[in-house]
């Protein structure tokens, strides 16, 4: 959005988020990422929503995390025709069964049936700022009507990643917001 002009700030963000963010968008500029990547908002494959946020309107990033919002998300994915919904925004990683009777559990197996009713949510977590469950990322495989899933986790040594941190020209509360998230993530 800042590559294209947008005002990406109209809404509360932490500050140490916006820093980052002009940061990043300052060492970024002149590659034209926009050519280099089939950007889309969200993407449909079979009844599987994927978006950065939320099956909302794009702009709109509320987290889904909690029993209303769960239900929320899932009332919005059936009328769009989709059975489960993929995020990531929060950085915490999840998998949620929402019942037709709009109940709510944590998914404890690796492989969910499509079209069965309900739906499903996943949040991928973040291999770049984790929250929560330390640095993880997810797969998905789709046969037929079963997906299966699967979490990864990795353990990295950020001394480097620290170092890097420290020497941009980012304010110091920044800085030290930044290298928490690293430090807490091999937890």
């Amino acid at each position: 959005d800042l590559a294209d002009g947008k005002d990406s700030f109209d809404y509360a963000i932490p500050e140490f988020v916006s820093e980052s963010i002009l940061w990043t968008a300052n060492e970024l500029k002149g590659l034209r990422l926009e050519s280099m990547f089939n950007w889309q908002e969200s993407l449909i494959l079979n009844s599987i929503y994927f978006s950065h946020a939320n099956p909302y309107p794009y702009g709109n990033w509320q987290y889904i995390e909690s029993p209303e919002q769960y239900v929320l998300a899932a009332k919005k994915l059936a009328k769009m025709g989709c059975d489960v919904g993929v995020f990531g925004h929060s950085h915490r990683q999840y998998a949620i069964n929402v019942s037709e009777e709009l109940t709510h559990s944590h998914i404890t197996s690796d492989k969910v049936v499509l079209n069965k009713g309900g739906s499903y949510l996943f949040n991928a977590g973040s291999v770049g700022q984790p929250r929560g469950k330390g640095l993880n990322f997810m797969t998905l495989t789709i046969n037929g009507h079963q997906l299966g899933f699967k979490n990864y986790g990795l353990e990295i040594d950020f001394k480097s990643s620290v170092d890097q941190i420290n020497k941009t020209n980012m304010c110091i509360s920044t800085k030290l917001k930044l290298i928490s998230y690293l430090e807490s993530s091999n937890d």
